[in-house]
């Protein structure tokens, strides 16, 4: 018998949820108005996030999540890790995400995975959850994600997006703004909903009679297995500095630490 007591999040992650913006909250900050006071209400304590454990279509797609992401794997041949875990934006301590998972593109870029079961798929169905994936891809640095989505019981279809960086940096500036209100424990205005971009159309092309197209794939493709090596070898560099180094060279290569804490590799001067 299955037991709707094991779905969802555990109360440990409930606990942490109170404590940052996750992605299940992003509809509220791009919506304004009165969302805003019931999400206020709900991160400074004085109500308690609805209850949604008898409501179907949030329980099913809890159970068909792990469906979802076999699903993609074995449609695209493409891995996902992370399931489960909880992420906090490097600058924002405040805006955090509970992973369904991470994967690639098809080209091959870093992603955030979305698991979805709707009864309908349309374009406002993907704009509903734009803000939410938007959310998470800003927590991991990533500039793209992927949404698999099964429609009814019948239909799968896979969306893969670019972080809007327009969209994304209004969307962080509201965030800081709401959660000022949490921390001053100040009840927050209603501000107007923030307009999400709908998704772009994006054309296919031949490239084939390109001659600087020819050229330079030519570059890149020769050059692609060097590149491989010189991030390798960057990588491997870094690695070895120890926290208190602030200054490391020889070899005619100096790794530099910044204010931030990041190490900087260039040619010794």
């Amino acid at each position: 018998m299955l037991d709707l007591l094991t779905l969802g999040l555990s109360p440990e992650q409930h606990a942490q949820r109170s404590r940052w913006l996750g992605g299940s909250d992003a509809l509220a900050i791009v919506s304004g108005g009165d969302a805003w006071r019931e999400l206020w209400l709900q991160k400074t304590g004085r109500t308690a996030p609805a209850d949604l454990s008898d409501v179907l279509a949030v329980v099913m797609g809890q159970y068909t999540e792990p469906l979802n992401i076999a699903w993609f794997q074995r449609q695209t041949g493409r891995q996902v890790s992370g399931c489960g875990e909880q992420r906090i934006h490097p600058r924002f301590p405040y805006i955090g995400v509970t992973l369904d998972g991470l994967t690639t593109t098809e080209e091959g870029f870093d992603a955030t995975l979305q698991a979805k079961h709707v009864s309908q798929s349309n374009e406002a169905m993907e704009l509903r959850y734009t803000a939410q994936c938007t959310h998470e891809a800003l927590v991991l640095g990533y500039d793209h994600y992927v949404m698999s989505v099964f429609v009814g019981s019948s239909k799968w279809e896979l969306y893969e997006r670019e972080v809007d960086p327009f969209f994304g940096a209004e969307y962080l500036a509201l965030c800081e703004e709401f959660w000022n209100y949490v921390v001053a424990d100040r009840e927050p205005p209603a501000p107007p909903p923030l307009p999400v971009p709908p998704p772009r159309r994006l054309r296919t092309i031949d490239m084939t009679d390109s001659n600087i197209w020819a050229e330079c794939a030519g570059v890149w493709r020769t050059l692609k297995p060097q590149a491989k090596a010189f991030d390798a070898a960057a990588k491997e560099l870094k690695g070895l500095i120890e926290p208190d180094v602030g200054l490391a060279s020889g070899h005619g290569v100096q790794i530099k630490r910044g204010r931030n804490d990041a190490l900087y590799i260039s040619e010794c001067k």
